[in-house]
């Protein structure tokens, strides 16, 4: 019993360590994406290494299709501590939310402005611990997520193949976009030296990618689409 307990506890955790990883990557690569496009990011980024920085698409496209069958890794019978997991999911970010408010209404000094910066880093991955519970127990949030779920459930079971087709080509797209990014970092310095917090981001950010991306060549290696789908 307590064996078949601990599986199921190590499944869970892993499940929700894939997820997290894989919001990250999402948020983030929407984030360069946005940035490029809008030119508050310089227009040299990851060059020459990587071709077009809208490649990050690529990234986002991975990502979404690894929180599936993350998720299907998650589905345990575990015993929940007082609330379904998308309650404390929504408290995360609710934390997030007023914090940053706070420290917007407090920005009025340079000790106050050298606190935010310095905290932000750990208030964004409140916010990705938040949706990631979301997502882990998202069926259970409405009766009506869970009905929109099974009908994408349905639609998803008859382009399973395709699927799998587009998950594997995203995810080797994605593998050429992590190698490219880790390379413009370490050229630039940002992989190695003191190590400060905004290095350890960075390097979060490209252990992400690389996780993403791997996972995703796993999971259409497995064909798991066509199994479970």
């Amino acid at each position: 019993m307590l064996k078949k307990t601990l599986i199921a506890l190590g499944k869970k955790v892993l499940s929700l360590a894939l997820i997290f990883n894989f919001v990250v990557s999402l948020i983030s690569s929407l984030s360069v994406l946005y940035s490029q496009y809008w030119g508050i990011f310089r227009e040299d980024l990851y060059k020459p290494y990587l071709v077009d920085s809208s490649l990050f698409w690529f990234i986002v496209l991975t990502s979404i299709l690894n929180i599936i069958p993350a998720r299907m890794l998650g589905k345990v019978n575990i015993r929940r501590i007082l609330f379904h997991h998308y309650v404390y999911g929504f408290l995360s970010i609710l934390i997030y939310i007023v914090l940053s408010i706070l420290f917007s209404l407090l920005h009025t000094s340079n000790f106050i402005a050298f606190q935010y910066q310095d905290s932000q880093p750990f208030m964004v991955l409140l916010l990705y611990w938040g949706i990631t519970l979301i997502i882990d127990d998202m069926p259970d949030v409405s009766p009506k997520i869970l009905h929109i779920l099974n009908r994408i459930k349905k639609e998803v079971h008859k382009i399973n193949g395709l699927i799998m087709k587009i998950h594997l080509i995203s995810s080797f797209v994605s593998i050429y976009v992590a190698i490219c990014t880790f390379l413009w970092y370490f050229e630039n310095n940002f992989l190695i030296g003191n190590y400060s917090l905004l290095d350890f981001t960075y390097t979060l950010f490209v252990i992400n990618l690389f996780i993403t991306a791997i996972y995703g060549l796993k999971i259409a290696g497995k064909r798991t689409w066509l199994k479970y789908f």
